[in-house]
């Protein structure tokens, strides 16, 4: 936003955003679109409208990528990722999901969209200015770096639960470890805390509860 909205409540910020369209971004490989963005969720001193949708272009005949993005525990996460063949274009490989740098296009994307937080209030977005975009990614590369750091809420280790049941029966520690981009150590000890904190049942010895 153009100078700094002081003072003002995160719906009338979104509000703002969506009438001055703020909410769409585009490049040479794709499009971003948060105008279906339901809240404005914190990312350190930044405020992102959220979920935004991502759409990277087929190139050369390789698949098109989409991807909905959303922010958990003030860290940029991809909550969905879709690839697509196009007309006359290859199948989908393995090799796609590891082609692409998927934190760094998460928080590239994110950074489009991103509200600087002023003291005095919701605070301001340097529009077209890729300094402003540069430095918010970085910031949200730092913050995932530390991940491991984070506060552990019962929302956290709740939303870990989900994820486990949801996947009981395709690796749920996995699961839980990829979505929080966490370690799978760490992720078995959130899901032994949800069982503690009663989202998930009680283990018996030599089987696996949910």
């Amino acid at each position: 936003m153009a100078g700094k909205e002081k003072n003002v409540s995160f719906d009338t910020a979104l509000g703002l955003m969506r009438r001055m369209g703020f909410l769409e971004a585009s490049g040479p490989a794709g499009t971003a679109d948060a105008t279906g963005a339901t809240r404005l969720a914190k990312a350190g001193d930044r405020l992102i409208p959220v979920p935004i949708s991502a759409h990277v272009d087929s190139f050369d005949g390789e698949p098109a990528l989409d991807l909905v993005l959303d922010v958990l525990d003030e860290v940029p996460q991809c909550r969905e990722l879709r690839f697509t063949s196009v007309d006359d274009g290859r199948g989908v490989r393995t090799a796609d999901l590891s082609a692409i740098r998927l934190n760094e296009l998460v928080d590239d994307v994110c950074a489009r969209f991103a509200i600087k937080i002023d003291p005095n209030g919701i605070g301001y977005r340097r529009e077209g200015d890729p300094a402003f975009s540069f430095e918010t990614a970085a910031i949200f590369q730092r913050n995932r770096r530390g991940v491991g750091k984070r506060k552990i809420t019962p929302s956290l280790i709740r939303d870990a639960a989900e994820v486990y049941k949801h996947h009981f029966e395709d690796g749920p520690i996995g699961k839980v470890a990829t979505a929080f981009n966490v370690s799978p150590r760490t992720a078995s000890g959130w899901i032994t805390k949800a069982r503690e904190l009663g989202y998930l049942s009680k283990t018996t010895r030599g089987k696996k509860a949910k």
